[in-house]
């Protein structure tokens, strides 16, 4: 009876302790991250289940003894020293009451007070069972030590007349051998089958996981302590890019070692031993990741591995990009107006002068004053492309004939280039989008491939519908990009062109995006040069 008071015991323990973990570890979370002033306990005991095994009653932060903040006010807890693990440990107060306390990263210790309702029922009822298996085991002692008394002082057994003897008849102790390796045999098929049984169990619990896990938009990967590939689901081979050929048992060093970002995290979270996360990983086919991971423990607490969850961000990312770009746009915007009105006012006062000059001066400065000229209307022509690109586009969608819009194109592009070969391929009737900024930003990109692929060279545009977007596909016969040029080629003022203002891909670029869509480099199709996708929503 006392073996299984105490197992009962011990089992109601490790289960509290078991809840207390899971429980405070999203306290703890909540701790760091949400505003104290608007802190509150979410595990309440229910009115139809009170019988809970931890529930949280009390949370506070200290800084070594000293209490800087508690939940709720005026809440007295019991002194305690700081800990030592920085998993967390668990200190029992009393049979109904216990303490977990963690030291978080800026040396501050968090605690959290749990009553335990399930451990002090356990305890109640062993109680009265103790003390029956106490009175049981005393009378068994007094009657023991009265037996000893009375074969002590006996003298009807005297040693000399105790004689073991070994059994009569050897056939009756084959026979119960036999019996018993029988019986043995018997218990062992049936543990077999038994095995037999949880192994199928177990198989088909797992096949149900792992289709459940492939039906998810999120993948996993788990490791044991030691950095041992556990389990993983095809959703993380396919957004991280796993190899093909690996092992479970496989160490992550192996499998990451071409990839830094994922060694370093993986390392730092075996070494920490807490939940850690990174953002904007880069995965398979550029895939921007955001990765979490979060320790593995078992019912005492031990360490035993992590499991990373990984989820596709890269469309977030991309939006927080854009609104980014777009709060730098606004801010541009009201520092350009300011720069180009004083720019403006210069450059008037500047032609003035120079047509002064032209009527004093004779007609051997001619040429200087065209070259000043020129040099005037290029400025002004840059800080009209500045505002443009650093003011909102007025949108307004209608409906494009492709036909006679790329054939208008192509007209004014010929009158520039009449040398160089313009090819169409439209695939489309027509499409919605705003005509003024589309026309501006199509004819600068095939303005920008003719002049790379010079006299006699060639451009070819086609436009087709992919799902619910308008590509427009431009490319041309020039030298193509290097890879220099590719990583800065839509930067604002960079330019490769020898009178380039580097402002023409950028505006481009948000015309796209003001049409819901975007400008990207791409793959030749037909030709060996520079490739654009300038993509519109339907």
């Amino acid at each position: 009876m006392f073996f299984k008071i105490s197992f009962d015991l011990k089992r109601a323990s490790e289960k509290t302790n078991q809840e207390i973990f899971g429980k405070s570890y999203d306290l703890v979370s909540k701790l760091k991250a949400a505003n104290l002033a608007n802190f509150s306990l979410p595990f309440a005991p229910s009115t139809k289940n009170e019988m809970e095994l931890a529930v949280p009653k009390a949370a506070a932060l200290y800084l070594g003894k000293h209490k800087i903040w508690i939940y709720p006010k005026d809440f007295e807890l019991p002194t305690f020293n700081e800990p030592s693990d920085p998993v967390g440990e668990i200190v029992s107060i009393s049979f109904s009451r216990r303490m977990f306390l963690t030291k978080l990263e800026d040396g501050r210790t968090a605690v959290i007070l749990y009553q335990t309702p399930e451990y002090k029922k356990v305890w109640s009822q062993s109680i009265p069972a103790s003390f029956l298996a106490l009175l049981v085991g005393a009378f068994g002692i007094f009657l023991l030590i009265i037996t000893l008394k009375r074969f002590k002082n006996s003298s009807d057994f005297p040693e000399s007349q105790i004689n073991i003897k070994p059994p009569e008849n050897p056939i009756d102790s084959l026979l119960l051998l036999k019996k018993t390796l029988a019986e043995l045999r018997e218990k062992n098929l049936f543990l077999e089958a038994e095995l037999r049984k949880e192994r199928k169990r177990t198989k088909v619990v797992s096949s149900v996981l792992e289709n459940l896990s492939s039906a998810l938009n999120t993948g996993f990967i788990r490791f044991d302590a030691q950095g041992n590939l556990q389990s993983f689901n095809p959703v993380a081979k396919n957004l991280i890019g796993l190899p093909i050929l690996f092992r479970i048992g496989e160490n992550f060093k192996k499998m990451f070692a071409k990839n830094e970002p994922f060694l370093e995290f993986i390392e730092t979270s075996l070494e920490s031993k807490e939940i850690a996360t990174i953002d904007a990983v880069k995965g398979l086919q550029d895939k921007l990741l955001f990765i979490i991971s979060i320790p593995i423990l078992d019912e005492m607490s031990h360490f035993e591995g992590v499991l990373l969850i990984i989820e596709d961000k890269s469309e977030f990312y991309s939006m927080q990009k854009i609104m980014r770009e777009r709060e730098a746009l606004s801010r541009l915007g009201e520092v350009a107006a300011g720069v180009a009105h004083e720019i403006r006012n210069g450059l008037n006062v500047l032609s003035g002068e120079l047509r002064l000059l032209r009527k004093t001066f004779p007609e051997s400065f001619v040429e200087r004053t065209n070259r000043i000229e020129n040099e005037i209307g290029q400025m002004e022509k840059v800080v009209k492309d500045l505002l443009y690109y650093a003011k909102p586009i007025a949108i307004q969608k209608e409906e494009i004939n492709s036909s006679e819009f790329f054939a208008e194109l192509e007209q004014s592009l010929k009158e520039l280039f009449p040398k160089t070969l313009f090819s169409f391929e439209i695939e489309i009737d027509s499409f919605f989008a705003d005509k003024d900024s589309l026309n501006r930003a199509i004819f600068n990109i095939i303005k920008n491939g003719a002049e790379a692929a010079g006299e006699g060279g060639e451009v070819f545009v086609k436009v087709s519908k992919n799902n619910s977007f308008v590509e427009i596909h431009i490319e041309d016969s020039g030298e193509g990009l290097s890879s220099d040029i590719k990583e800065d080629i839509f930067a604002l003022f960079t330019s490769y062109k020898k009178d380039g203002t580097g402002l023409g891909l950028p505006i481009a670029k948000k015309i796209a995006r003001e049409n819901g869509g975007d400008l990207t480099i791409s793959k030749p199709i037909r030709l060996q040069g520079a490739a654009f996708d300038f993509i519109i929503s339907l």
